[in-house]
């Protein structure tokens, strides 16, 4: 089957997902406007196209997950005003607004997360960027956590430059999870 027809596929037919399934299994790559398609899927089609993505997961990762574990290591206090995002300075919702978590909180955290069998803990802090003593008590509860459990790091952070990021790989987190953020929408 051609990319072509993937699409027609994708776009004509009751069976789509499932046909479109078959072919990722048979390792046909998706483009563009087929990844559009699945974003785009009427709601009464969201159980066939969960089927089939099922397939292809099972196909790939069989019957296993992996858990990843975030600790809210910092909340509100936020400058920004994403007006998605409970954490920015026009939102109204009642949540718990408070500093970044000290080193021994973090260490708790990581402690709870082995316990519930994660594999990864995600230290997630509100702001636009870590201020230095923020950054540095990372660089330092990292290792700790690191030496402690056996986990993947993630962080959090906000905006970072070249010179913060080759820090957090030295001192022992594994990935960084920066978000995107460019619809003018969500910015009032």
């Amino acid at each position: 089957m051609t990319q072509k027809q993937i699409n027609e596929v994708t776009t004509s037919s009751p069976g789509r997902w499932r046909a479109l399934a078959e072919n990722v299994l048979q390792g046909r790559a998706l483009d563009e406007s087929t990844g559009m398609a699945i974003l785009q899927a009427d709601d009464g089609e969201l159980l066939d196209l969960l089927a089939a993505a099922y397939r292809v997961r099972r196909h790939w990762f069989g019957n296993r997950m992996h858990l990843n574990f975030l600790i809210n290591a910092k909340s509100g206090q936020c400058g920004e005003n994403c007006g998605y995002c409970s954490q920015s300075s026009v939102s109204r919702a009642t949540i718990d607004r408070y500093s970044l978590l000290s080193a021994d909180e973090m260490l708790d955290g990581a402690e709870i997360a082995v316990r519930n069998q994660a594999k990864t803990y995600c230290m997630v802090t509100s702001g636009r960027r870590p201020t230095e003593a923020e950054f540095a008590l990372i660089e330092q509860v990292a290792p700790k956590i690191k030496a402690a459990h056996p986990l993947k790091l993630c962080f959090s952070p906000g905006m970072l430059d070249q010179q913060q990021a080759e820090r957090l790989k030295r001192c022992g987190i594994d990935r960084i999870n920066h978000n995107l953020n460019t619809s003018e929408a969500f910015y009032p």
